[in-house]
């Protein structure tokens, strides 16, 4: 069978000139366009429903435009208008990656919103929202066009933000001009802020390619191609990849069967399959810079690392701006052939695109870091800062660099943020107790490990750090109840030996004293060296207290191993056991 496809290119070649020449009053838009807008519901397979949203008629053709995420999951959908359910939906076009899908309903009387050319949009411009919120089925707000967001660290998707009111279920209403055209399909909010929405602009429909929806073949490779996308977006890979092949057994050129095949199979760890894919993609659309940028980081993650930067430099001869190449090409020089310059010279360049996107200066004050620069690692760490859109494991993440600084304030901010995000991750706890007891404030520090142990009472380094605290407070009693038990759990805790030897010195109790430390010099031979040994212990991690480690002078003295006093030592107060959630 021929393979016919349809495309969106000339407005006036699809759909009617619109009859709103002039601007409308609010009255007159919403009676216009009252009779345009569905209410959508999304059943599984099992004939529950799991979402609920809005969808919009458009021309005179009878397509229907909704947001893909309405569509996700689902096994049946249900348009409802004037009360008149429709079940017979056929989807002819979408485009899961820009939220978009498309649908044609048979029964539907091709009576549709007419289109305007968003790419005309500017600031400013009055906006009306019309969409079915929280069910409420047609709602109708008012607002402005905010800004055209190029969200160039989401893959170049433009969106149009709004200030119209929308909430929940809103998710595929139309976004109308002052004329009652339609120039957006309402995607999304920003629960964290007031009036901060988004719509995916209605070019980005009309460019999506269609199928013909009478070539029964097309119409069950795009469905199974959608439906496989579900599946791999909640990582149900083998499933999903049992929809790609089947549709690439019938259309070995789907360019979407092969590229979310590709995705899927890279995220499924079978790398090589992954780049038989797109190396097929590349043979099919040789100038796709996102081709060859998404084949880079399969090589990335195999470890390929010639073969990655090869690829984002083809990706980069395409478009010199295009961020995940730059990326891409970033993240290799920096985590696997250590080339930090030429990392850093790829971090500039990505911060001078794109300035608002501040993981960048993380990354960078990471390279900055690794070159002994601490000065303006400092600088960039403290730049990267944005609470309001970090998340817990971004915070977690800066706060241990910052605390590695010997920035204790800033890595304290960190991790409170972290645990606000996310309370429930006892490491966060840890890291914010070694923050506090590296500041002296061994209350706050025993708070956070006592909660900790609440979510992994099994923690020895929690345990152990407690067992410190308690010591530096002269609470004897609970030191060694904390320093046993972090023993118990790990008979070769050897810093929690320690621990007890500096507890027995200071209780005098010097027979105790030497049958600890000599319990821990033949857990970590290192120790034979006395205060040279823990030198090199802090330097590779560990950190000690100056008492503690006058304490650890005498000990060694007592228990015959070599010691020396040196004032110059400069000490690494840095400790980073490893732990996990």
């Amino acid at each position: 069978m021929k393979k016919i496809f349809l495309y969106f290119t000339v407005l006036s070649a699809i759909f009617s000139v619109s009859s709103y020449s002039q601007e409308m009053t609010p009255e007159q838009i919403f009676k216009a366009v009252e009779n345009t807008v569905f209410f959508v519901r999304s059943y599984d397979e099992n004939g529950y429903m799991i979402a609920q949203g809005s969808a919009v008629l458009t021309g005179n053709e009878g397509y229907v435009y909704t947001c893909f995420h309405v569509y996700e999951g689902s096994d049946k959908m249900e348009f409802e208008l004037n009360g008149k359910k429709y079940t017979d939906a056929i989807i002819a076009g979408a485009d899961p990656e820009k939220d978009i899908i498309i649908f044609k309903l048979k029964e539907i009387e091709p009576n549709g919103i007419n289109i305007a050319n968003s790419d005309s949009l500017i600031p400013g411009q009055v906006v009306y929202a019309l969409g079915n919120p929280l069910g409420h089925k047609n709602t109708f707000s008012s607002g402005l066009v905010n800004y055209i967001r190029d969200f160039k660290n989401e893959d170049n998707n433009n969106k149009i933000q709004f200030s119209a009111s929308i909430s929940g279920g809103s998710s595929g209403g139309a976004l109308l001009n002052s004329k009652g055209e339609l120039i957006g399909i309402i995607a999304s909010y920003m629960k964290k802020g007031q009036n901060i929405n988004f719509a995916v602009p209605v070019n980005e429909f009309l460019h999506t390619e269609l199928i013909n929806i009478n070539d029964s073949a097309r119409v069950r490779v795009i469905s199974d191609i959608c439906k496989g996308y579900s599946l791999y977006k909640n990582d149900s890979y083998f499933n999903a990849n049992d929809l790609f092949n089947s549709s690439l057994e019938c259309f070995p050129d789907d360019v979407k069967a092969l590229k979310f095949s590709g995705k899927n199979y890279s995220n499924a760890g079978q790398y090589d399959s992954a780049i038989a894919r797109y190396t097929k993609l590349i043979s099919l659309k040789p100038d796709d810079k996102k081709i060859y940028s998404e084949r880079g980081w399969i090589y990335y993650y195999k470890g390929n690392d010639t073969l990655a930067i090869n690829d984002f430099n083809e990706s980069f001869k395409i478009d010199s701006t295009y961020i995940y190449a730059i990326m891409g090409r970033a993240n290799t020089y920096q985590f696997v052939t250590k080339n930090y310059d030429l990392a850093i010279r790829d971090y500039n360049r990505l911060i001078s695109i794109d300035p608002d996107f501040r993981a960048f200066l993380e990354y960078r004050g990471e390279c900055y870091l690794a070159i002994g620069d601490t000065q303006k690692a400092v600088s960039d760490m403290l730049a990267s800062i944005d609470y309001d859109y970090d998340d817990d494991a971004s915070c977690y993440y800066r706060g241990s660099i910052l605390l590695d600084l010997g920035e204790y304030e800033c890595a304290l901010s960190n991790f409170t943020q972290a645990i606000k995000l996310e309370p429930g991750i006892y490491n966060y706890y840890y890291s914010r107790g070694v923050a506090y007891t590296k500041r002296r404030d061994y209350f706050n520090a025993i708070n956070d490990y006592l909660s900790g142990l609440r979510i992994n009472p099994q923690s020895e380094g929690m345990l152990n750090n407690l067992g410190y605290c308690y010591l530096h407070l002269d609470e004897y009693d609970e030191a060694e109840k904390y320093f046993n038990r972090a023993l118990y759990f790990d008979s070769n805790h050897f810093d929690a030996l320690l621990g007890l030897s500096i507890l027995s010195f200071k209780q005098n109790k010097k027979t105790a004293c030497k049958k600890y430390i000599h319990k821990a010099v033949k857990l970590e031979p290192k120790l034979n060296k006395g205060m040279k040994g823990l030198e090199i212990l802090e330097k590779s991690g560990y950190f000690w207290s100056d008492d503690d480690r006058n304490f650890f002078n005498e000990i060694f003295k007592l228990a015959g191993y070599y010691s020396y006093d040196d004032e110059k030592i400069h000490l690494h107060k840095g400790k980073r056991t490893p732990e996990t959630k």
